[in-house]
C-alpha cells in the first residue's frame, strides 16, 4: 500500500500519476519528486542543493558521536509514540541517520527531503528495502500525503534552521495539522542556541498544534568543543575524540545538569488536538 498523495489535490497516487488530477510526477536522482505545480526553488532549497554539491555529508553525521546519540534520543521518543503498525513520516532525511534506525522498527514510513541527492543517498544506505517504506523528494510546506493519515510526523533539525519565510513556517505547521491524525503527534526538533529556543516554542504555540512536552538534549558541550577544534578535525586524536561514543556520553553527562542551557537540540512534542466531536 502506498501512503503517497498528490501535493496539489491530496488525492491518492497510482504509481507516479495522481488518481484525481491526472498529473504525472517524474523522478530526480532515481527518486520520485512530488512538488506542487506552484512550487518554486526557495532560498532554503538553493542553500541545501549547494551544500550537497560540495559534499555528500554536509554535517559530518557519520563521524560525530553526538549525532549518533541524538539519533538514539529521537528514536527513544519514536518508540514511545509510534507503536507497531504506525505510519511515521520523516521530513528532512539528510543522509539517513534517523532513517536507518527507523526502518528497523515495525512501522510504515514515508521519508523525504528537498534534495534529491540526500534522498537517493539515504535510500542506498538502508540495508534492506521494504515495501512499506517510501522515499520521495518533497517539501514540508506541501506534504505529499492525504488528510489525517499520519501517526507521527518528524520535523527534524528544522524548521527554524530551514531558512523559511514566516509564511512558509506557518505553512509547515498547517500541513502538519492537516496530515496527522487527531491525537497524533509531531516532533519538532531544531539545532539552536538556548536563547533561540523560545522562538521555536512561540512558532509552535501560534500554530494549530498543541505543545505537549519539551525534550532538551544534553549535547551543547559536544558541539561547542567540536566547533572550537574544527580546524584540527583532520588530526587522528581529534577525530577519535569526537567519534567516540564513550566521550560523547561523558560530555552529555556534563551538559545534562544545565537543562536547556546545556542543549543545542530541543524536541517539542506536539499533538494534533481532537475536534470536539471526535
Amino acid at each position: 500500500m502506498s501512503w503517497l498523495a498528490c501535493p496539489d489535490c491530496h488525492r491518492a497516487l497510482e504509481g507516479s500519476r495522481c488518481s484525481a488530477c491526472d498529473r504525472v510526477f517524474l523522478a530526480e536522482a532515481g527518486v520520485l519528486a512530488l512538488r506542487s505545480r506552484a512550487a518554486e526553488a526557495s532560498a532554503a532549497e538553493r542553500h541545501y542543493l549547494d551544500l550537497y554539491q560540495r559534499t555528500a555529508d554536509p554535517w559530518a553525521y557519520e563521524h560525530l558521536a553526538v549525532e549518533r546519540l541524538k539519533a538514539e534520543r529521537v528514536m527513544a521518543l519514536v518508540d514511545r509514540l509510534a507503536p507497531d503498525g504506525s505510519l511515521v513520516v520523516e521530513a528532512g532525511c539528510a543522509t539517513g541517520h534517523i532513517t536507518r534506525r527507523l526502518v528497523r522498527r515495525a512501522v510504515s514510513a514515508v521519508v523525504f527531503d528537498l534534495v534529491p541527492q540526500a534522498v537517493a543517498t539515504t535510500k542506498a544506505l538502508v540495508p534492506a528495502p521494504r515495501a512499506d517504506v517510501e522515499y520521495v523528494v518533497a517539501s514540508a510546506t506541501e506534504l505529499p500525503l492525504a488528510d489525517g493519515t499520519v501517526d507521527l510526523l518528524l520535523l527534524l533539525d528544522g524548521p527554524l534552521s530551514w531558512k523559511l519565510t514566516e509564511a512558509q513556517l506557518r505553512q509547515v505547521f498547517d500541513e502538519a495539522q492537516r496530515v496527522v491524525k487527531p491525537g497524533g503527534r509531531v516532533l519538532v526538533m531544531d539545532y539552536l542556541t538556548p536563547s533561540k529556543f523560545p522562538l521555536l516554542r512561540e512558532a509552535v504555540v501560534r500554530s494549530p498544534l498543541r505543545l505537549v512536552a519539551e525534550h532538551p538534549f544534553p549535547d551543547r558541550l559536544s558541539y561547542v568543543l567540536e566547533s572550537m577544534l574544527r580546524a584540527l578535525r583532520g588530526l587522528g586524536v581529534v577525530r577519535w575524540f569526537f567519534s567516540s561514543s564513550t566521550v560523547g556520553r561523558v560530555l552529555a553527562a556534563l551538559s545534562k545538569p544545565f537543562g536547556h542551557l546545556g542543549s543545542k537540540h530541543v524536541v517539542l512534542e506536539c499533538e494534533r488536538p481532537h475536534l470536539p466531536s471526535q
